[in-house]
C-alpha cells in the first residue's frame, strides 16, 4: 500500500506515477521539479540593504550565542549551529517530541562583497542579527573634475 506524506504530496504522486504507470524521469523533470518547495529552508532569513550595509536577521530560539557559527567566504554567508537534545530524568518519558535537535547549516549568496573586519553579528532574545558592510574599495566615489 502506498503511504502519502501529507507534507510532500507531489513527491508521492511522482513516485506513484513512476512505479505504477512506468512513467520515467521526464515527467518528474518537466512537471514535479517546477512546483514550489513544500518546506522552506531553515532558518529563514530576512535580508535587506541600508545605504552601504546589508542586514540579515534570523529567528534561532533556544540557543546560546556560543552555539552559533557565522562564516563569510567568497560572497557567501553561512549560519550553522548544533542544537542539543534535551534530556529527561529516569522517571520521565516523552509523550510527544517535536522540537528540533541536531545540526543545521544554511548558506546564502550575498549580493555584493562585504568587509569581514567591519561586519558584526549579535544574538539577543532568540534573534540573530548580522550587519555586513560593503568594503571601502567597492563604495561609489566622486571624482573631482579639473578644468583644462
Amino acid at each position: 500500500m502506498l503511504r502519502v506524506n501529507q507534507n510532500l504530496p507531489w513527491r508521492d504522486f511522482g513516485n506513484l506515477l513512476n512505479s505504477s504507470l512506468g512513467m520515467g524521469s521526464d515527467l518528474r523533470r518537466t512537471f514535479l521539479n517546477s512546483l514550489p518547495q513544500s518546506q522552506p529552508s531553515w532558518p529563514q532569513f530576512n535580508l535587506w540593504s541600508k545605504e552601504d550595509d546589508l542586514i540579515l536577521t534570523a529567528e534561532l530560539p533556544g540557543l546560546e550565542a556560543e552555539q552559533i557559527d557565522v562564516d563569510i567566504n567568497n560572497n557567501q554567508l553561512t549560519v550553522a549551529a548544533k542544537v542539543d537534545a534535551s534530556t529527561l530524568n529516569e522517571d520521565e518519558s516523552y509523550q510527544r517530541r517535536e522540537r528540533f535537535s541536531g545540526s543545521f547549516q544554511r548558506t546564502i549568496k550575498l549580493p555584493f562583497a562585504v568587509d569581514q573586519e567591519k561586519s558584526e553579528a549579535r544574538y539577543v532574545d532568540g534573534i540573530l542579527e548580522i550587519h555586513l558592510t560593503k568594503p571601502e574599495r567597492d563604495k561609489p566615489k566622486k571624482l573631482a573634475v579639473s578644468a583644462g
